[in-house]
């Protein structure tokens, strides 16, 4: 079996690509640019890593990938990740966001529907959001709720899974698609916030809580490696499955910002040393 997975230098596929090395005989083949977000070190300093079974294939999914189809080869599974995944970010630079998470998707689809019509794929698997049911959203939305993105991430994601459902629809792609929601592990990026939280307790630095009319956000939070295998059951599964098929990934932990940031806390010190945060809650 070979699996192919989009965007497998970042954080999330990192642990998922351990996860399968350790859990399956599959070969990977891990299509990346490489971004600031991303480090095939994490891959390849891995205990698991294995480079009889691992190819790296240097692609921006912006662009077709009929340049790199014959590195790629034939594969069983797709499951698609790559994306454009730092909201802030995406405010501040829209049309990538939009190009990574939306045209990027599309190139992905194009792939696999090659790959599925010469009768190599059996499944594709998109890694979506639970920011594409709105602001709000906290893990209480059920599988196929209206999409009320809200920022330029979440409305390329939203974008993704529409093409998904049509390219499954028109051209019977077989797709699986996963809403999830905040993840967590080691090596996340030093933006996302529970890391951000850490290195700003060290450093004294003061970590802005958002809340609105004085309510902090909360959501549900789920470490990388149980999404990964939450990915892993359904495509071990996916011949009981149609041919389109949506889920939500649900960890059983609701936590608010707040909370999360003075857990953050207790373990700083616990492992640290006497540091102390220094919040601010912000509109």
């Amino acid at each position: 079996m070979k699996t192919l997975i989009t965007g497998g230098s970042g954080f999330i596929m990192t642990h998922a690509y351990e996860h399968y090395m350790e859990k399956t005989d599959w070969d990977i083949v891990i299509v990346d640019s490489i971004t600031y977000a991303g480090s095939l070190n994490k891959l390849t300093d891995s205990k698991y890593y294995d480079p009889k079974r691992t190819t790296f294939v240097y692609h921006d999914i912006r662009a077709p990938f009929d340049a790199i189809e014959s590195q790629i080869g034939d594969v069983d599974y797709i499951i698609h990740a790559a994306a454009m995944s730092h909201v802030e970010r995406s405010i501040h630079e829209p049309e990538l966001a939009l190009m990574s998470n939306g045209v990027g998707t599309f190139n992905v689809l194009q792939f696999a529907l090659k790959q599925y019509k010469k009768g190599s794929l059996k499944r594709l698997h998109y890694i979506s959001t639970d920011e594409v049911y709105g602001a709000n959203a906290d893990g209480g939305h059920k599988e196929g709720s209206p999409h009320r993105p809200s920022n330029p991430y979440s409305l390329g994601k939203a974008w993704g899974e529409l093409a998904c459902y049509t390219w499954s629809h028109c051209y019977g792609l077989p797709v699986i698609v996963t809403n999830t929601m905040n993840n967590f592990g080691e090596r996340q990026h030093p933006e996302k916030f529970i890391p951000m939280v850490v290195n700003n307790i060290l450093s004294g630095k003061k970590q802005d809580i958002h809340a609105v009319n004085g309510e902090i956000g909360s959501r549900f939070w789920l470490h990388a490696r149980n999404h990964a295998d939450a990915v892993l059951y359904l495509l071990n599964n996916e011949e009981k499955l149609p041919k389109f098929s949506q889920f939500n990934v649900v960890g059983d932990t609701r936590m608010n910002n707040l909370e999360v940031a003075k857990l953050a806390e207790k373990y700083v010190k616990k492992y640290k040393g006497d540091f102390s945060l220094n919040y601010e809650l912000i509109s």
